[in-house]
């Protein structure tokens, strides 16, 4: 499935490959918003980014706002909150100043960002990392092209699907595009089984807000004090 990248054949093939391989494994949500093919230019990723990336050129041309049943959201341009916006001088990084001025393109369901940060993988290109908002912790991996063709088989270790299977097998509330599940208690510590009656909806810009306050202050818990993924 061509997604309209031309030039350099191997590199736009290899990452239409890859996109393709994530939409097959994660599909889009029944009502979700599409920036749609021809809205978002290699020019554009290069405003954002600094400098081109085809797969992340790729990826804003065909992904929707959720995906997965809500496991997985996008930040698009016209999206609140907006990938142009929110990375900009009063977004996300407001509330978590000790972190690096990554961009942030997408969450999981828990609000957690995963973001593209300034550091430079082999390749070349921006690393991907991860904030949890529970934790404070930033973790860092491959680059884009490695982080999503390695999705689809580490959704769990990473987007923490089972939990998300959990929570709604308990009656929890899908939340929609603007919203997440965060804890209205973090737990730190237990028998590795969660207590849903914790959680709640919230506002996905408050979620990252509160979090940034309370955790950027404080610092991030322990890996041993973490929740169990």
């Amino acid at each position: 499935m061509p997604f309209g990248l031309r030039g350099n054949g191997q590199a736009a093939a290899d990452a239409d490959a890859i996109v393709a391989r994530l939409l097959e494994a994660l599909p889009p949500d029944h009502g979700a918003i599409r920036a749609g093919a021809g809205v978002w230019r290699a020019a554009d990723t290069k405003r954002l980014l600094g400098r081109d990336d085809r797969v992340f050129t790729a990826l804003l041309r065909v992904v929707q706002t959720s995906h997965g049943g809500g496991l997985l959201r996008f930040f698009l341009p016209a999206t609140k909150p907006s990938l142009t916006e929110w990375n900009g001088r009063h977004g996300w990084h407001e509330s978590w100043p000790s972190k690096p001025n990554s961009i942030a393109i997408a969450s999981d369901w828990l609000g957690n960002l995963i973001l593209l940060d300034p550091s430079r993988a082999p390749s070349g290109k921006r690393r991907v990392a991860l904030l949890d908002l529970a934790t404070g912790a930033y973790d860092l991996f491959g680059d884009l092209a490695e982080f999503l063709d390695s999705l689809p088989d580490n959704s769990e270790r990473l987007l923490f699907k089972r939990r998300f299977d959990e929570y709604l097998a308990a009656g929890g509330r899908r939340p929609n595009i603007t919203e997440c599940v965060e804890y209205a208690i973090a737990p730190l510590v237990g028998d590795g089984k969660e207590n849903l009656r914790t959680m709640r909806i919230l506002g996905l810009e408050d979620a990252v807000a509160i979090a940034g306050q309370r955790r950027d202050k404080y610092g991030a818990i322990p890996p041993g004090l973490r929740p169990p993924g």
